[in-house]
């Protein structure tokens, strides 16, 4: 699709596309919604939480319905997210709670629809200032508050649970680290690539924001993604040399950082064994199929070993593998479907660089870098179907838009 004429109106499109994105990273609070004692602090109220539900479905569901009207999601989008979609539903159906299960799956579809209009009417006047300036605008202000909230230690209860890392809105210093991994990489993707001169500060400025936010998280699996997505970037550009300070850098900071770790219990990353053994469990019990999206914490109390800690705990929710939690919740067959999504989508991101000036170059492999830093935090956390539905559809769709058409603003 090729740009229109700027009109001065702001597109509808882009706003849902960027109300989508924006509330998607918040994915922690839609836990509020669950009847199920969640093991971690809530600081928005029932009511938010139903709200940013609302807006996830309305935007998503707009956004889905202009794909449609267009000509379809396969035609916008190499990526076969309808055969993704039709697999998860599959496991939904097979799983051990099919409503629950097919409700996760409604947000994976809208997050398609997402991913559709972006790739498709990301060129049109607007859209890209739009949608970047929500996503890394709104990044920085959930930085900074919870920053002021980690340094104030507000709530209480919330410094407490967290011991004293940052957490902010996201609830989870985990999850608020792993928003910061694909939030630097945008920050980087606009500071090389955008045109206009206020867009380049405001990804900069995200970039300096952020890796401060990362350092207060004190989240080891953060900061392997973000030097997995560094390291991937410096590869990426051919930086050999910027290669190897990533590394020296990575090992000196993890060295800073958690040499005298007092942000952890004792026993916190001996804890992720078990917790990984029991989603090895899962997948050889229910090899095929799993026990369906979002549905693990309903039979992990069978599976647990006995040395695993008690219930309300992350372990009880995914294995704190991402490549574990897709086999035991989607099985072989939905490993297969997401494993053949991903290849297709580096085929197409390779296809579209083709040519391409070095900024678009950079801008995109940013946004690449930083999807191959959540497979490394993904390593030792992360839920997949969440990561999939909330950060793998919408920044693939990002990527491809940047890898074809740069920061055209």
């Amino acid at each position: 699709m090729t740009a229109t004429r700027d009109d001065g109106r702001v597109p509808i499109i882009a706003v849902a596309a960027a109300v989508f994105l924006v509330g998607s990273q918040f994915y922690t609070d839609l836990a509020g919604l669950s009847a199920q004692a969640v093991p971690f602090v809530l600081v928005v109220p029932p009511w938010a939480a139903w709200s940013l539900f609302a807006l996830l479905v309305s935007s998503g569901g707009y956004c889905s319905w202009r794909a449609f009207r267009s000509g379809g999601i396969g035609a916008a989008t190499p990526v076969p997210l309808a055969i993704v979609c039709s697999g998860a539903v599959t496991c939904a159906v097979m799983g051990f709670d099919p409503p629950r299960s097919l409700g996760a799956v409604l947000l994976l579809a809208l997050a398609c629809g997402m991913h559709a209009v972006t790739v498709r009417f990301f060129p049109i006047p607007r859209f890209a200032s739009i949608v970047f300036t929500a996503f890394l605008g709104v990044g920085i202000a959930a930085s900074l508050a919870a920053l002021i909230m980690e340094d104030e230690r507000m709530p209480m209860v919330l410094a407490l649970v967290n011991n004293d890392r940052a957490a902010g809105l996201f609830t989870t210093p985990n999850q608020f680290a792993a928003f910061l991994v694909t939030f630097v990489a945008g920050g980087v993707a606009v500071g090389f690539g955008a045109s206009r001169p206020w867009l380049r500060v405001l990804g900069w400025t995200s970039v300096g924001v952020g890796l401060v936010s990362m350092w207060a998280t004190y989240s080891r699996g953060g900061w392997i993604g973000l030097a997995v997505g560094a390291l991937a970037f410096t590869l990426f550009t051919r930086a050999w040399r910027g290669a190897l300070a990533v590394v020296v850098l990575s090992v000196a900071v993890g060295f800073l950082a958690f040499g005298n770790d007092r942000h952890h219990e004792s026993g916190d990353a001996y804890s992720r064994v078990p917790a990984m053994q029991a989603g090895m469990t899962t997948f050889e019990l229910f090899p095929l199929f799993g026990v369906g999206p979002a549905a693990y914490d309903r039979v992990h109390p069978a599976v647990r070993p006995a040395t695993a800690g008690a219930e309300a705990s992350f372990a009880s929710l995914h294995p704190h593998n991402i490549v574990l939690s897709l086999l035991a919740e989607e099985g072989v067959v939905g490993f297969a479907i997401v494993a053949f999504a991903i290849v297709l989508f580096v085929r197409a991101f390779h296809a579209r660089l083709h040519g391409a000036p070095p900024a678009r170059r950079r801008a995109a492999f940013a946004l690449g870098a930083g999807l191959v830093g959540t497979l490394g935090h993904g390593m030792v956390d992360l839920v997949a179907v969440a990561e999939i539905t909330f950060v793998w559809v919408p920044f693939s769709a990002l990527a491809l838009a940047v890898a074809a058409h740069g920061v055209p603003e």
